[in-house]
C-alpha cells in the first residue's frame, strides 16, 4: 500500500454465489380452539432468488405482505405443536437481478417505530448534518464500535437508535441498522431491515451471533433515481476496518425477512423456538450449483360456484413473475378490464383469476367456448351467452361442505437466546 494501509480490501469474483438451506420453525397452539399461525419464509428480492425444494408440511397458502415477505399460513390443533422444514436453494447476485415488484415507499417509510425513534432530539440534529445515505453509513462506521464482549452474555436486548446514540461504544448489528434507519428516515430517505443469515469465515472481522442461530441485521435504503433498495452494511464497514459495505454489498447476505411497516415482525427463520426444542434451526451451506427449475402451472376451469374464475396453480418452489394471460372465444366475447393482463405466483401457491365477459349478441343466447392460457398452459370450457349480462355458466356438478370453526392467531414463541446479530 502506498496509502490507506489501516483499510481493508473486499475483493469479488463472479456475479453470484449459491447456497443451499434448511431451515426449522416451531410453532404451537395453547389455546383450547383450533387456530392459525403465520411463518415468514425466505422471500425473492432484487438481488436474492429462492428456489424451495420442500416445504414439509405444505401450508394452507403463501401470500406476499407490503414490505415483499412471504407469509406462510397453518392451521394447528388445539393445544398441538408444529415443526415445518424448509428446504431450497437460494442464488445471491451482485447486481439486481429477480424480476420482483419493488416496494415504492410511501410515508411508511419515514414514520417512527419502535427502535426507530426519529423525533429523538439527537435523532433530528444528525440528519439535518448528514442528509445522505452515504453520509449516514459513514458517521456509523466512523464513530460507532463493536461489541464483542455482549456476545457472550446472556442478555442482548435490543437498544435502539436513541438508547445507541448514548453509548456508541457497545453496538451490535441490530444497533447499528436501528441508527442508520431512524436517521435516515428522520432526514426523509425511506429506510428499513433486513434480517438474515450472512455467511462468513472470520466471525472477528464479520461478527455474527455466537449465541443460538448465526442471525444478522442489516439496513437498505430507497433510492429514487434507481427506484430500488439498496442493502448496506454498516456493522461489517466498521469491523473490518473500513471495507466499502455501502457502493455494493457482497454474496455473503440471505435475506429472511424484511422489516419496514414494522420494526419487529414478521419474525425471521431461527427465531421460532419452543421451550425443549432449543436446537440449532438454521442451516445455510456453500454450493457450487445453482437450482434450475421449469415453470410448471395448472389451470382448472371454473365451477358452478365461481362462474367467472379460473384457478391457476404453481406447482414448483419457485416464484414467476408477471405470467401473461390471454383470453379467446368463439363466438366472440368481450372480455371486461376486470381480468388481468399478467399474473404473478408464489412458491406452490393457487391464485383464482377472474375472467368477466359480455356478449355483443344482445337478443338470443349463444353457446359457445372460452379458452384461457396462462403462460405455457391452458384450459377451454363451455359457455352460454345471456342477452345483457352473461358471465361464464359452467355445467359442472359437484358437492360443497363447509366447516366453520372459531379460530385463534398464533405466532411462534421468541426464545430469549435466538438472537439477531
Amino acid at each position: 500500500f502506498s496509502s490507506g494501509a489501516e483499510n481493508g480490501i473486499n475483493i469479488l469474483f463472479g456475479s453470484e454465489q449459491y447456497y443451499v438451506f434448511t431451515l426449522k420453525y416451531h410453532v404451537n397452539n395453547p389455546s383450547i380452539s383450533q387456530g392459525i399461525s403465520q411463518i415468514a419464509l425466505p422471500p425473492d428480492t432484487s438481488f436474492q432468488k429462492i428456489v424451495y425444494t420442500s416445504i414439509d408440511p405444505k401450508p394452507d397458502k403463501i401470500e406476499s405482505d407490503t414490505d415483499g415477505n412471504w407469509i406462510a399460513t397453518y392451521t394447528i390443533e388445539a393445544q398441538k405443536e408444529l415443526t415445518v422444514t424448509a428446504t431450497g436453494v437460494a442464488t445471491i447476485y451482485l447486481k439486481p437481478t429477480v424480476q420482483v415488484s419493488v416496494v415504492k415507499p410511501d410515508s411508511v417509510y419515514l414514520q417512527e417505530k419502535l427502535y426507530w425513534e426519529t423525533s429523538n432530539p439527537e435523532v433530528q440534529r444528525l440528519a439535518k448534518e448528514l442528509k445522505t445515505p452515504r453520509a449516514i453509513y459513514d458517521y456509523l462506521v466512523r464513530t460507532y464500535s463493536y461489541d464483542y464482549s455482549r456476545l457472550a452474555m446472556a442478555d442482548q436486548r435490543r437498544r435502539g437508535a436513541a438508547a445507541t446514540l448514548q453509548s456508541k461504544t457497545d453496538a451490535l448489528c441490530q444497533e447499528f441498522t436501528d441508527s442508520f434507519i431512524a436517521i435516515a428516515r428522520a432526514a426523509g430517505i425511506p429506510a428499513r431491515e433486513l434480517n438474515g443469515f450472512a455467511y462468513t469465515e472470520n466471525p472477528r472481522l464479520r461478527p455474527l451471533s455466537l449465541v443460538g442461530d448465526l442471525l444478522h441485521a442489516w439496513p437498505e435504503y430507497y433510492d429514487a433515481q434507481k427506484k430500488l433498495w439498496i442493502p448496506i452494511d454498516p456493522t461489517w464497514g466498521n469491523t473490518t476496518g473500513g471495507v466499502d459495505f455501502f457502493s455494493k454489498l457482497d454474496f455473503n447476505h440471505l435475506v429472511f425477512a424484511i422489516h419496514g411497516v414494522s420494526s419487529e415482525k414478521p419474525y425471521p427463520a431461527g427465531v421460532y423456538k419452543i421451550q425443549g426444542k432449543e436446537g440449532r434451526d438454521v442451516e445455510v451451506k456453500l454450493s457450487s450449483i445453482g437450482q434450475e427449475v421449469a415453470r410448471l402451472l395448472s389451470v382448472s376451469a371454473p365451477t358452478m360456484l365461481r362462474p367467472n374464475t379460473v384457478t391457476v396453480r404453481n406447482l414448483t418452489g419457485s416464484s414467476w413473475y408477471d405470467i401473461p394471460i390471454f383470453l379467446r372465444s368463439q363466438p366472440v366475447l368481450r372480455f371486461t378490464n376486470k381480468t388481468p393482463s399478467t399474473v404473478t405466483l408464489l412458491p406452490f401457491e393457487q391464485r383464482e383469476v377472474e375472467v368477466s365477459a359480455y356478449s355483443t349478441n344482445w337478443i338470443s343466447k349463444q353457446k359457445g367456448s372460452v379458452t384461457i392460457t396462462i403462460g405455457d398452459e391452458s384450459v377451454q370450457y363451455e359457455t352460454t351467452t345471456g342477452s345483457i349480462d352473461i358471465g361464464l355458466a359452467v355445467g359442472i356438478g359437484f358437492g360443497l361442505s363447509v366447516v366453520a370453526a372459531g379460530c385463534v392467531l398464533v405466532f411462534g414463541s421468541r426464545f430469549k437466546r435466538a438472537v439477531r446479530r
